[in-house]
Order: C-alpha cells, then structure tokens, then sequence
C-alpha cells in the first residue's frame, strides 16, 4: 500500500512540475513575441517607416524585426510610387491645359483673321463690280415707255463696251449736262452709229436712206422731228440715241443732246430686276 500510494503522489507531482514548465513556457513565449513586437514597432518608427497597416498586420501576426522592416519598406515604396504618380498626372494635365487653351485662343484668332480676310475680299470684289462691271440703276420718266416704265430698276453693264462698241438697238445710260439740274444720267436706245446719215420723214426713221424697223418696240409714229438739221451725219465716236415714247423723249433731235459721244456712256441695260413679275433681259 505504501508504494502505490508513493507512485501516486510522485506521479501528481511530476505532472503538475510539467504543467508549470509548460504554462511557464508559454508565458515566456508570449513575452518574447510581445518584446518583439515593441522592438519591431520601435525599429520601423525610429527608421522614419509607417506602421504596417491593420489588414497587412492581421495578414502577418509574427512578423520578426527584418521582416517588419522589409513591409514597412514596401508601404512606404507604394506611397511614394502613388505620390509620384500622382504629381505626374497633375504635371501633365497643366502640360495638357496650357497648350489646349493656347490652341482655343489661337483659333479665335485664326477664325477673325479669315472672317475679317473674306469680307475685305467680298469688299473689293463688290467695289470692283460697281466701278467696272455693274451696276444698278433706276428708270426715272417714261422716255422709255412702254419698253421701261418709271420707277424699274436695271442691272447696268458697265465692263461691255471696254472691248466693244455699242451696237444698234442697245440701250445705253450716258450722262448729259442739263442746264438747269447739271449732270444726270439719261437711258435711251441706239439708232444711229458712227458714220450714218439719219432722216425721220412721214413718221419713220431712216438710216442711210433705209427705213429702219422699229415695230418690235415700237407703238406709235415717230412725228416729232426735233430741232436738229436733217440728213443728221453721226459724227465718229459718237452715236445717235432716241427713247422709245417718241411724242416725250429728251433725245439726239433736239441740238441739247445731240450725238452722244462713246465717252459720255455709262453701259448698257442689261437686265431688269425690279418689279419681280418682269424680271429678265432687255
């Protein structure tokens, strides 16, 4: 009975010694790792690291000193790259904005430039056009009648008779000094050319002692002879005009007019614009 019982207490003993050894070794393990980890959290705060973040922590709970150092190392590598990353997107969008901005005003500048450029060549296009070309021109009276009436407006051909002459039948503008109202401008037809003998006997007109057909403009008589002497010789250079309505025309019968020189004429009657219903050639 004695040894049993020795067996039993000495067995109760050594199995206590070993939970106290083992309990005192986890307790020295767990303050190592503690020491360990005030050493390595000293270590990277006096290395100027970051702490390692939570997540990087849970991921590494028994991170040594070196390996604590070599994560600290790493976060703080990638927050550089991001930084750096960063600046050098900001840099290059200033890069970008400054020239996008330079390009904006430039094509404002472009865009008055060739705005200003076409209306000063739409300018002298147009004053090119009514010096030498055209221009617009407004019938005053009946003179014409009926092949003009009062108050039309016509496109006046002023470049046709630079390489031509006026030609028989033309409708020519040609200023004329009035002695009352002084110069104004006078629109007729051309009957006679440089060099003809003009007649007007019983009502008809006669060209180098032909009778000149006037029927497709023409409705009455030509009775009013005028006070000029007849056979009337066209002198060169110059032309004998008469308007349509014979009974109320200012025109080459009456010595105030006379032949009209080719310098005195403005152009030709070309067109008719206004009114719209009898637009067209004339």
């Amino acid at each position: 009975m004695r040894d049993t019982k020795n067996l039993s207490e000495l067995l109760e003993f050594d199995f206590n010694s070993m939970t106290e050894e083992t309990s005192g070794t986890e307790a020295s393990n767990q303050s190592k790792k503690e020491e360990n980890d005030q050493l390595d959290s000293f270590f990277v705060d006096d290395m100027g690291l970051p702490p390692l973040p939570e997540s990087e922590a849970a991921k590494h709970p028994n991170l040594t000193m070196s390996n604590a150092f070599s994560k600290a190392q790493e976060v703080k590598q990638k927050d550089k790259n991001t930084a750096a990353k960063g600046e050098a997107k900001a840099g290059s969008q200033e890069k970008e904005a400054a020239p996008s901005a330079g390009k904006r005003a430039w094509g404002i500048v472009k865009g008055v430039l060739v705005w200003s450029k076409e209306i000063i060549i739409a300018l002298v296009l147009v004053w090119l056009i009514l010096t030498f070309v055209a221009q617009n021109s407004t019938v005053y009276g009946s003179s014409m009648a009926p092949t003009l009436e009062n108050g039309e407006m016509l496109l006046m051909n002023k470049f046709i008779y630079r390489f031509t002459e006026p030609q028989r039948g033309d409708i020519i503008v040609f200023t004329y000094e009035d002695p009352i109202q002084g110069e104004e401008y006078l629109i007729k037809r051309v009957i006679g050319l440089p060099g003809d003998t003009i007649e007007i006997m019983d009502g008809m007109v006669y060209i180098n002692g032909t009778a000149y057909d006037e029927s497709k403009y023409l409705e009455m008589s030509t009775d009013i002879k005028g006070d000029v002497e007849y056979p009337f010789l066209v002198p060169e250079n110059s032309y004998f005009v008469l308007g349509d309505n014979r009974a109320n025309s200012k025109d080459s019968r009456f010595s105030e007019v006379g032949a009209v020189p080719k310098e005195q004429i403005v152009g030709k009657a070309s067109i008719r614009f206004w009114p719209f219903d009898k637009i067209g050639f004339v």
